[in-house]
């Protein structure tokens, strides 16, 4: 059996920048805390939980001289302006392609747009988006979502979570064009496309790879929206698509009668649980490859 290891593995460019924000970070002196899991990765949370990151859920117990880092995927405007208030400092470790989409959500919303956002509703990174459009925005998950909206204004503003696939996002854009275009009802629509060229180089590179191999290994936190995804891509084109978060999960009865297995991972997913990964398969190969 041998190994195919995707062009596109470990952290992206905001995930790396927001570890590398907190560890440095938690080599000075103080309390260090986030709202919620810095990245979705609860292997690499753990680990810089054990250098000195305290995962909360509410900031009720914070205290004047502590210090918020704000995660990955954003906070409320709200929340930010609250934790301020209080006298906590903060270190903003928010993805530039989040904060990108937040900025152009606010700036719509400004400018008198109703707001719509592509993609998954209870995502802490949709939250954040909609919270910069004074909590106002709509968000459609699939084409059923674009049937019930009910905008209010003649001009519409559209983005997309940064993780979102090209496809869906393309789709859903289609039919609310389709819906406002029949009704003659809109003055002006402005489409962002807010998708992160790494998440999008994920999604094809996982439909590459996946369309060589007998079996598909997807390696990323159950909770990571992209990991999901890719999962999701692979599972289209390979039947036994495993998505794992660490190399104990893998079951060797999987990989019986197989050739080649492909290996890819999400976003927030750190190499050494890849290289992890793949000593563990390493057991049954003759010859990693990448591409």
């Amino acid at each position: 059996m041998k190994v195919k290891i995707a062009k596109h593995t470990g952290f992206c460019f905001g995930v790396r920048r927001a570890v590398n924000i907190a560890e440095d970070s938690l080599k000075r002196k103080g309390k260090y805390f986030c709202l919620g899991a810095i990245i979705h990765n609860p292997q690499e949370v753990h680990r810089l939980f054990e250098k000195g990151l305290n995962i909360i859920n509410d900031t009720k117990h914070l205290k004047k001289g502590d210090t918020l880092i704000i995660r990955s995927h954003g906070l409320l405007p709200d929340l930010i302006d609250s934790v301020k208030a209080k006298g906590i400092d903060l270190i903003d470790a928010t993805c530039p392609f989040v904060k990108k989409a937040q900025n152009i959500s606010r700036a719509l919303k400004d400018e008198g747009f109703d707001v719509v956002v592509v993609g998954e509703r209870e995502h802490p990174e949709v939250k954040s988006i909609v919270g910069f459009a004074s909590g106002k925005a709509e968000v459609v998950e699939n084409i059923k979502d674009t049937r019930r909206l009910k905008l209010k204004n003649s001009r519409i503003g559209i983005l997309a979570q940064t993780t979102q696939s090209k496809e869906n996002f393309h789709d859903l854009v289609a039919a609310l064009l389709k819906r406002y275009n029949a009704k003659s009802n809109y003055s002006e629509v402005r489409i962002f496309n807010t998708i992160c060229g790494d998440s999008a180089d994920r999604q094809q590179a996982a439909g590459k790879i996946s369309s060589v191999c007998d079996a598909m290994l997807v390696v990323g936190g159950k909770n990571s929206a992209n990991s999901r995804r890719l999962a999701n891509i692979c599972k289209s084109r390979v039947k036994r698509t495993f998505h794992i978060e660490a190399a104990k999960d893998i079951n060797p009865k999987w990989f019986k009668k197989t050739d080649r297995v492909g290996v890819i991972s999400g976003a927030s997913t750190p190499d050494w649980i890849i290289e992890e990964v793949i000593k563990k398969l390493r057991k049954k190969i003759h010859s990693p490859q990448r591409g």
